[in-house]
């Protein structure tokens, strides 16, 4: 993996510098490089090229700006910069979810948990890398993983749905067993005859349904709902 740029917000200068020798330590052990930002302040990271970062850490609290507001911001502009909210209080996880965080880490817990958050954004950045050669109209097209939302098997053609795209669908002639086979090591589920859905943009499966961030809501196979459930479980435990 090439040298990964990763951002720091928070008015603290100490809670700067702690993430920052996680970050390292972490990047060490891994046979990681990666150049580190610090911003004491959210017009200093919004004011920046921040559209380059790979990774962003950022607090709740940034007194004369509220963070969740700059992690709304940021996330308009990069749908899938993964995304950790860092904050001394629990009850502002909430927020975190409304803005597609990656992870939600309570400084109490910062030494406790930062290497299994650090593993989860990794697989993430290695999913969201990854691309799809697809043959469109007599054409090959490269189509990111990350930008799937799901795959819906119509007939004998695939109609791959997805986000922040002008063209949010693309039909191809494909059997929805061909998509699951090139799809399954992105992190993709079938979860239907007709349905193959991207684990990273699932929100919840239960009642036989799976929830979407787009906010479709698509049903799962009762004869195989207990083995898709399982692989959810198995997902999230993962990447918790």
């Amino acid at each position: 993996m090439e040298q990964l740029k990763i951002g720091i917000l928070d008015d603290q200068e100490e809670s700067r510098a702690h993430i920052r020798s996680l970050l390292v330590t972490y990047l060490g052990q891994n046979g990681l490089e990666a150049e580190i930002e610090e911003y004491g302040k959210a017009d200093a990271l919004l004011d920046s090229a921040y559209q380059s970062l790979d990774l962003l850490f950022l607090d709740v609290v940034l007194g004369e700006k509220n963070g969740m507001e700059v992690a709304a911001r940021v996330r308009r502009d990069r749908p899938f910069l993964p995304l950790v909210i860092v904050s001394r209080y629990l009850n502002f996880a909430v927020d975190g979810y409304l803005v597609k965080a990656t992870a939600y880490l309570l400084k109490r817990n910062l030494d406790r948990d930062f290497p299994s958050v650090m593993t989860h954004v990794m697989e993430q950045l290695h999913f969201s890398a990854a691309e799809l050669t697809l043959h469109v109209k007599k054409s090959l097209i490269k189509l990111p993983a990350r930008e799937i939302l799901f795959v819906e098997g119509v007939g004998r053609k695939c109609v791959y749905h997805r986000e922040s795209a002008e063209e949010k669908e693309i039909a191809v002639y494909q059997m929805i067993a061909e998509a699951e086979r090139d799809l399954a090591p992105h992190a993709f589920l079938r979860i239907h005859k007709k349905y193959l859905i991207n684990l990273m943009h699932c929100r919840r499966i239960s009642g036989y349904e799976a929830a979407l961030d787009n906010g479709a809501v698509l049903p799962c196979s009762r004869a195989y709902y207990g083995e898709i459930l399982s692989d959810w479980i198995r997902w999230n435990g993962r990447n918790a």
